[in-house]
């Protein structure tokens, strides 16, 4: 048995293609995505609690400096019943559509985007996607470019952990970045942390199929999903872990706790 290690990430897949190619050997586990393999191997897993070293060291190219990671030490166990989880923040994103036919469609132009604040729950201090909206921002700026810049620097203002969307995978993400497109502020519109643009969040579903069964029950999942980088997108239409619906977001982070499986790829 060998065990395969890359420099970085981004040569993992090259790497394996090429070990296929000689066709000597039986591969396992190279299917699973680089961020759950980090898991496995490290023995970490989603919402742990962890302790950090780190060190500042300034930027060669450009002033200020940046924060390398020295060492992670794991102070949590996925097994415990009772566990404390950070004052995570939600917010709901909404699109309303000038919509011209019987469907929307991403010729239409963007009327307005309203942002909703969740309440948290009252016991587990972790907001619900079924909780009340406490205050709602409206997004409507005279010009349908502005409108999208503007929907960046609200959720930037806000910084929630969790964005939650009804069909985001599906149509509202790859609309606001077919909208962007033709506005030509593509690089304006982001909801990651790392002000990535959106257009390079979504990911198409690799295989044939978007259907499959879990406990008896034939699934559809987006053939688009978006994954942020420094927040996470929750699309409550997809209800991949049977657990969105029942447990909510405190159910979807028990079971990515024992699972080791990331949230984003956990709801789908």
């Amino acid at each position: 048995i060998f065990g395969v290690s890359v420099v970085k990430p981004s040569v993992f897949k090259k790497t394996i293609k090429e070990i296929n190619e000689i066709d000597l050997f039986t591969l396992y586990n190279t299917d699973l995505p680089i961020s759950q393999m980090y898991f496995y191997v490290n023995d970490l897993f989603p919402m742990s609690l962890c302790g950090f070293k780190v060190k500042l060291e300034k930027k060669k190219k450009a002033d200020g400096h940046i924060m390398r990671l020295i060492s992670l030490e794991l102070k949590d166990d996925n097994e415990e019943l009772f566990y404390d989880l950070p004052p995570l923040k939600a917010v709901w994103l909404d699109i309303k559509i000038q919509q011209h036919g019987i469907r929307s469609y991403y010729n239409d132009p963007l009327a307005y985007a309203e942002v909703s604040i969740v309440e948290k729950d009252e016991k587990a201090n972790i907001p619900r996607a079924d909780g009340q909206r406490k205050k709602k921002i409206l997004i409507d700026e005279a010009d349908e470019a502005e409108t999208i810049k503007m929907i960046s620097k609200v959720i930037e203002r806000l910084d929630p952990d969790i964005i939650l969307t009804h069909g985001g995978d599906e149509f509202v993400f790859p609309y606001l970045v077919a909208r962007a497109s033709v506005n030509h502020v593509s690089k304006d519109l982001y909801f990651s942390r790392t002000r990535t643009p959106l257009k390079n969040c979504i990911f198409h579903l690799s295989g044939n199929s978007d259907h499959y069964m879990t406990y008896g029950i034939i699934m559809r999942r987006s053939k688009t999903q978006v994954y942020l980088t420094g927040r996470l997108h929750l699309d409550t239409t997809t209800y991949g872990s049977l657990h969105f619906s029942e447990g909510n977001i405190p159910g979807v982070i028990e079971v990515a706790r024992i699972s080791r499986v990331p949230l984003q790829r956990l709801c789908r």
